[in-house]
């Protein structure tokens, strides 16, 4: 069976990247104490605040002493069979959010930010995320959520990340296939 991504231009990519990529753009390091942590995805192209190639797979970070989010895509999921005539398949994708951070008001900040982020520029049927290259348009039409839940482990294993502080959710990001 073969389906057709609706909207999205371009190329397919990760939704972990395009999210990656869109945070990073619009993060505004005024309202994080003048910080801004390493964006890191599984495909995590070069850009000014979004810099890395690393392969992270939602794990503990390699390195505890250093502002980090990661952003991980998980399950895909079918919500609907909408039927206009031809078949429109409504999928929800999980992409996971961990922040790992130096200091605790350090990383509730960055939790702040990235609400902020989603709350300002949330997608809808006439505003779209661009992918990380900032001139394709992703197939997100939507977030499930109007912003994350970040939980707290409350505690830590392994004692080489006793430095670290971390926070994680997941965002919901919605979007259309026609068969």
């Amino acid at each position: 069976m073969s389906y057709n991504i609706s909207y999205e231009t371009g190329t397919f990519e990760l939704f972990s990247d395009t999210i990656r990529a869109w945070i990073s753009r619009n993060w505004t390091a005024s309202n994080t104490a003048n910080k801004t942590p390493t964006f890191i995805s599984p495909g995590g192209k070069a850009s000014s605040t979004a810099s890395t190639s690393r392969v992270k797979n939602h794990v503990w970070p390699s390195n505890a002493t250093n502002d980090e989010v990661y952003f991980n895509e998980g399950d895909t999921l079918l919500t609907d069979d909408i039927d206009l005539g031809r078949k429109i398949y409504m999928k929800t994708t999980i992409v996971y959010v961990d922040i790992f951070s130096r200091d605790a008001r350090r990383q509730r900040l960055y939790e702040i930010e990235i609400n902020r982020i989603i709350a300002n520029n949330f997608p809808d049927a006439s505003t779209r995320i661009n992918k990380s290259n900032n001139s394709n348009v992703s197939a997100i039409s939507t977030f499930q959520d109007e912003e994350i839940e970040f939980i707290h482990p409350e505690s830590i294993e392994g004692k080489e990340f006793a430095r670290t502080v971390q926070s994680s959710g997941e965002l919901l990001c919605n979007w259309q296939v026609t068969r």
